[in-house]
């Protein structure tokens, strides 16, 4: 049934229902109150662990009806019950505790709540609350649970291991093909360790839906705190319980810190009031309760601040034996094709850049005593790459960086409002003095002056801006190749995310173009003679209209629509049904869901959504597989090449349209670079449309298209057995079956060279860089394809996403400039004011729909890239001094943790610290 309609029927409580409602019965629901200090469960002996501060959400949580389990009843003692009983009462629980979470939220909202001290204010913080429990359930479950010599706790433990012992049974009598995994669970600590592990990962998803029932209204702009899609559980609970504790505490520090810092600083204004700020009087009532306040303050801070110092060794102690755990080598699994891919990516460029960047002194650890020497790769964080990889980032100087990692960085990308308008954004509120406030101050500064406006935006794109760009490029001047046309990387760069606060002038490597290069290098490697055979000849193409006649061709760019087996005839062609708007300002990106993919959450560009790659969509592969007289692969070339030439045709129109007469200013194609840069990267797209590693499988023309392939790619296989008996490598496709996958590869290799003299028919006359020492025609590349065809999808369009999301960044700047300019450099009056309170609020609604997907998009990144570091890195078997679970888990943890984020930048740091 619906799991949504479970309820105390559903329950073993041996308490009944006279004195019993539920879950949450007997249990304090002031547990959110903001001030309320954590447990130290060390002093109060209730925990065999060390350093445990413990969260008033965790002493409280719903689950009294698995302390008061009736172990003795059918559902429990029957072994061919009690691992779906248990599940019962696990389930009940998880649902009514976030339920609870949710109604206190609720009261809190309506100002029912606890008189203002509910700390559930916002949706975030109720589902990171709901995403704790959950993942303390787990804990309660897999016997991890720090808070283990409570009354209480100790009672759910005993339930357990008598539970455990029963389902032991039963899988040994029911299921002797796996009955020897368990053999000994017993002797482990905690009791059936192994087993319990293994339940809560069956039956986990089903824990994680229970809790969802609660989440169906809450009003957030994702639903079910971001996890109401298909499959998608949150990973909490593979976060050992320490270190999830200690963010909560953080955030729950901060929650007390910022009412208390508020509090004192509407003494302070009150009492700078008097007699016009001229002069405060130690006796005078208002400077008084300044005063007072200041003490109250500072004591408070000092309470959690030796919480902190607690929770701060414990970390310190663990993080310092992870450092000095051994590491062998071993393999790693992946689980879809775009993980393995982008994984196989970063890998290389994680162990060239560990070869070639700087290294960073680092201060020794504090338990150790060693002397670290740490080292620090800007590819460590999705931040750092972008500005790795994409040197014309496009944001407003006074907001270009992608990173924050100590929360201070006043250039951040996603600051709202932007760095010195804050007073002009509020300035109908009153404002805190950013004025440092120590507890008994007798010297109080005056309140900062209000801010002018930064000098504005810097064009990305102006002749001051390309001037500077053209210096760096030519200073190595002198290592330039002899070959001015041929592309030579440039080698390093400095990058403001690199995570390097010793000097900002440091320089990095910049590796993503050179993997790519080399991967292409050994695809043309291993090609050998195969080339030839897969190597398309237009003039033997053959076409549906007879009268069509290929052999008076004089070169690629004199294909036209007509040369083409689109199901449409002459009435199609590869722009036809494309959208227009997909290179305007502000275009908003699609957001493809996991439901919609089987590769993963992503934003889908406005260009590739609208692609001039109808004619493949429609192609009649029926006729292409058996009506070319055994010409299929020459044929379908010629449709390849059609989309390639007018898809460069369609971005050059775009450029031109989009800045002349009424249209100018409003595309996003205002420069060469920026149009080169779609140019490649739709010359990459297509070379993963026909090796089928695309990202957008699920939309119904991508589907229809993949299918074409397949059969067309099915023939040419029959094609190469039938012809080229005698070409080495022959029997190479014996075992490619459909998709075709290493097949297609081969074809795109072979002939990628004559898909970009395609595109190079309409862009010779754009001289850019693209990273090379001198321009050259052809957007840089005249002699040669681009190698972004060799650069994961995922990471094409994160580099993508960046550049129009600052380009839509700096149009809402200039914006509010123009409103608020007046408002900031006047005196202030409310008819200026409140048009610039108007467009901030604009400003912000629009950064934050961009803000939600850097989020997302980040998060996809990092995880990759620590996968790819653990890819040569796995932890080997490691004895421990502590054998209890917490320090085996969490030393564990920081092993596969150091590996991901080896020299961690302070703000990944600050995440567990």
């Amino acid at each position: 049934g619906n799991i949504c309609n479970i309820d105390t029927k559903y329950s073993n409580d041996s308490r009944g229902t006279k004195d019993y409602n539920g879950p949450c019965t007997g249990k304090n629901q002031g547990r959110f109150e903001i001030g309320t200090p954590w447990s130290n469960i060390v002093e109060k002996k209730e925990t065999s662990y060390k350093n445990v501060i413990m969260p008033q959400r965790r002493e409280h949580m719903c689950t009294s009806n698995l302390e008061y389990l009736n172990t003795s009843s059918k559902g429990l003692s029957n072994g061919s019950f009690a691992s779906h009983s248990l599940l019962g009462d696990v389930l009940l629980a998880a649902k009514e505790e976030a339920k609870k979470i949710k109604e206190l939220y609720e009261k809190n909202n309506d100002k029912q709540g606890q008189n203002g001290k509910n700390g559930l204010t916002d949706d975030k913080t109720v589902c990171r609350a709901i995403k704790y429990s959950f993942a303390d359930l787990g804990d309660i479950i897999k016997g991890t649970d720090l808070w283990d010599l409570d009354v209480g706790a100790q009672k759910m433990e005993d339930h357990l291991k008598k539970i455990f012992e029963k389902i032991k049974e039963e899988i040994k009598n029911k299921h002797p093909g796996i009955k020897g995994k368990y053999d000994g669970d017993d002797q482990n600590s905690p009791q059936y360790k192994q087993l319990r592990e293994d339940w809560w990962e069956a039956n986990r998803d089903e824990i994680w839906k229970a809790m969802q029932c609660a989440l169906q209204e809450l009003k957030t702009s994702h639903g079910d705190c971001a996890y109401s899609r298909s499959g998608i559980i949150p990973y909490d609970d593979y976060i050992p319980q320490r270190l999830r504790w200690m963010t909560e505490w953080a955030e729950w520090f901060c929650k007390m810190q910022k009412e208390e810092y508020e509090a004192l600083a509407e003494k302070y204004r009150k009492c700078r009031s008097k007699g016009d700020g001229k002069q405060c009087m130690k006796d005078d009532g208002e400077c008084k309760t300044c005063t007072e306040a200041c003490t109250t303050y500072g004591d408070k801070i000092k309470k959690w601040e030796k919480q902190w110092e607690i929770i701060k060794t414990k970390y310190e102690e663990l993080y310092g034996q992870a450092q000095t755990t051994a590491r062998n080598t071993g393999p790693t699994g992946f689980y879809d094709p775009d993980y393995q891919q982008v994984v196989d990516f970063l890998t290389p460029i994680h162990k060239e850049s560990i070869a070639a960047r700087n290294r960073v002194k680092r201060a020794a650890p504090v338990l150790t005593g060693d002397t670290a020497t740490t080292q620090k790769t800007p590819y460590s964080t999705a931040a750092g790459y972008i500005h790795q990889e994409l040197q014309d980032i496009g944001c407003v100087s006074q907001q270009n960086e992608f990173c924050n990692s100590d929360g201070k960085n006043t250039k951040y990308a996603f600051k709202e409002p932007p760095d010195g308008y804050d007073e002009a954004c509020n300035y109908d509120k009153e404002t805190a003095s950013s004025s440092e406030f120590t507890t008994g101050s007798k010297n109080t500064e005056e309140p900062p002056s209000q801010p002018r406006p930064a000098d504005g935006p810097v064009d990305p794109d102006s002749k001051e801006h390309d001037e500077d760009e053209d210096d760096d490029e030519d200073e190595d001047d002198d290592d330039a190749s002899s070959d001015e046309d041929k592309p030579t990387l440039k080698d390093t760069r400095t990058n403001p995310c690199s995570g390097n606060t010793s000097d900002a002038n440091a320089t990095y490597p910049v590796l993503a173009g050179k993997v790519a290069e080399t991967l292409q290098v050994e695809a043309q490697t291993q090609l050998g003679q195969t080339k030839s055979v897969l190597r398309g000849d237009i003039k033997k193409a053959e076409f549906k209209n007879k009268a069509v006649k290929v052999v008076a061709l004089n070169d690629v760019c004199d294909i036209n629509k007509e040369h083409t087996n689109d199901t449409r005839d002459n009435n199609g062609g590869p722009r036809e049904g494309k959208g227009k708007q997909r290179f305007d300002i502000g275009e908003g990106w699609t957001n493809v869901k996991p439901r919609d993919t089987t590769n993963g959450e992503f934003y889908l560009p406005p260009r590739r959504q609208h692609m001039c790659t109808s004619n493949l969509e429609k192609i009649d592969d029926n006729f292409v597989t058996q009506n070319t007289e055994d010409h299929v692969n020459d044929s379908f070339l010629w449709d390849v090449l059609l989309a390639a030439k007018e898809e460069a045709e369609d971005i050059k129109n775009n450029y031109n349209e989009g800045n002349n007469g009424q249209n100018k200013g409003k595309t996003g194609l205002n420069n060469e670079k920026t149009v080169c840069r779609a140019i490649r990267y739709s010359f990459a797209d297509i070379g993963d449309i026909i090796r089928g590693r695309e990202i957008w499988v699920e939309n119904m023309d991508a589907k229809i298209l993949q299918e074409n392939l397949k059969e067309i790619f099915g023939k040419i296989k029959e094609e190469i057995k039938k012809k080229h008996l005698g070409i080495e490598g022959n029997d190479k496709y014996t075992n490619d079956n459909s998709p075709y996958k290493k097949l297609r590869e081969d074809w795109w290799e072979a002939n990628r060279e004559k898909v970009w003299e395609a595109m190079k028919c309409h862009i010779k006359d754009f001289k850019v860089t693209s990273g090379d020492k001198s321009p050259s025609s052809h957007c840089g590349y005249r002699d040669h394809p681009p190698y972004d065809d060799y650069i994961p999808q995922r990471l094409r369009w994160m580099t993508e996403w960046a550049e129009w999301y600052c380009k839509a960044q700096k149009k809402e700047y200039d914006e509010l400039f123009q409103k608020c300019g007046i408002c900031m450099n006047e005196n202030c009056n409310n008819d200026k004011c409140a048009e610039c309170t108007q467009a901030c609020a604009q400003y912000k609604t629009k950064i934050d729909t961009w803000r939600d997907q850097w989020e997302k998009i980040k998060e996809k990144y990092e995880t990759l890239y620590g996968q790819a570091k653990t890819t040569s890195t796995n932890a080997g078997p490691t004895g421990f001094n502590d054998g209890r679970p917490d320090y085996q888990q969490v030393v564990h943890f920081f092993k596969e943790l150091q590996e991901k984020y080896k020299t961690a930048t302070s703000g990944r740091t600050k995440t567990f610290l």
